[in-house]
């Protein structure tokens, strides 16, 4: 079929770019004429029959092109890669049985863009690849039927994911790499459609990424309408806190939680800042309820303004900006989980929803960080505890760790407390 050309920057224009953790993926918006999937590049060494078992790990498939667009669309993806260094060719998701193509996909195999003198194998079973780095322009970008492994080599794949689990119009994986949808194994498969439970979009924690210059943080939208005071309780007995909000990529982080449609709407929610007791109205004495240094601001015009007399709780408006608003204000909120009790450098929230740490009375902390007479945080109670314990015997101070029951003194009480939990702390 003779090829029609598309010029390569309006198609370019047509592609919205996020990372991922194998490769780049390029999203096909419907909004700009494509068809809402999402394309990657892997250039991991492997045999057909290897990628198309690796694909369905990944949520995804080899890809199928079926139109002149979507082979324009694949090279662009492609690009610079047919110049050379990269492998001979990439496979794509369809396989030739009996004399005939189909896709892996199940759709129609209709379009073809064969390169100069191919097919060639007959009626031989074959798999399809697309050639990446030809000097002769006859071979490049065209497809050839490869009759593997007895010729070429493993070489790597186009990607695609198209999958819709939930039946709402959008492709799984783009939901599940804006947090949309729960995907907390890392697979491109909503969680909610592998347990068989109601997808219910935007209703999960989202974690700000370190590969998308996050702080690795998990945060969440609060629907109900709470006071400051009973949000914040709310937050805390979840494991978290209120959000604290401490540059401007946070705030926009924080703001896209936060935003419903049309663009440049927003909830009014609750931000964890609160302004202390005595201080000087309107500015001064703002704090965050983690003690982290309230440096950050990102206030509407003339705010904050006291205008009730008693506005004392950081709000964020529907502009997006910072409001202060008064103790019987109800707003929805914002929930941050930043904690990592046993200080393996990774936030003990999402280690919970992966299933990676016990949460069995689904407080947010980890069985084993509440294991609170385990002063020595080597996951047992022990003698090295017991030692602790009786060397701070009496009156406790700043320093003392082992008043367990907190009433300000060690003693027999705390002892038998220790005693009680003896062994190794729960997983």
């Amino acid at each position: 079929m003779q090829k029609q050309i598309m010029g390569v920057a309006a198609l370019g224009a047509a592609l919205a770019i996020g990372d991922a953790s194998h490769a780049q993926a390029v999203q096909w918006k419907v909004s700009d004429g494509g068809n809402g999937h999402w394309y990657a590049i892997d250039l991991s060494p492997m045999w057909w029959s290897a990628w198309n078992d690796r694909a369905a790990h990944l949520g995804a498939r080899l890809a199928s092109i079926t139109s002149v667009a979507e082979q324009e669309r694949v090279e662009v993806l492609i690009g610079p890669m047919s110049n050379g260094g990269y492998p001979q060719l990439l496979w794509l998701g369809a396989v030739r049985r009996d004399c005939s193509w189909a896709w892996t996909s199940s759709e129609v195999w209709e379009f073809t863009y064969w390169s100069q003198g191919n097919p060639n194998g007959g009626c031989t079973d074959a798999q399809l690849g697309i050639f990446v780095n030809q000097t002769l322009p006859q071979f490049n970008l065209g497809w050839d039927d490869c009759i593997c492994p007895n010729n070429g080599e493993p070489t790597g794949a186009v990607l695609e994911w198209s999958a819709d689990c939930n039946g709402d119009g959008i492709v799984d994986y783009g939901q599940c790499r804006d947090g949309s949808l729960p995907d907390y194994n890392g697979n491109s498969i909503p969680d909610c459609c592998e347990q068989g439970t109601a997808c219910v979009v935007g209703s999960y924690p989202v974690q700000w990424r370190v590969s998308d210059g996050g702080n690795g943080h998990w945060y969440q939208l609060s629907p109900a309408l709470r006071t400051w005071p009973a949000a914040r309780a709310f937050a805390e007995d979840l494991g978290g806190h209120l959000v604290t909000v401490n540059s401007a990529d946070e705030d926009g982080f924080v703001v896209g939680l936060t935003t419903v449609p049309p663009p440049g709407s927003g909830r009014n929610c609750w931000l964890g800042g609160f302004q202390q007791e005595g201080a000087c109205e309107p500015a001064c004495g703002w704090t965050w309820v983690t003690g982290e240094e309230f440096s950050f601001t990102n206030w509407l015009p003339n705010e904050p303004n006291n205008i009730s007399g008693d506005d004392k709780y950081l709000n964020i408006w529907i502009t997006g900006q910072w409001n202060d608003a008064s103790p019987w204000h109800t707003a929805e909120s914002v929930i941050e989980w930043s904690a990592d009790c046993n200080n393996d450098g990774i936030v003990d929230k999402g280690q919970i929803l992966r299933g990676q740490l016990a949460d069995t009375d689904n407080d947010g902390i980890p069985n084993v960080c509440e294991c609170v007479c385990d002063v020595f945080r080597d996951f047992n109670v022990n003698g090295i505890d017991l030692g602790v314990l009786l060397g701070q015997w009496g009156p406790a101070n700043q320093f003392t760790v082992t008043d367990f029951n907190g009433d300000g003194v060690v003693d027999g009480s705390d002892l038998g407390q220790l005693l009680a939990a003896w062994g190794p702390c729960p997983n």
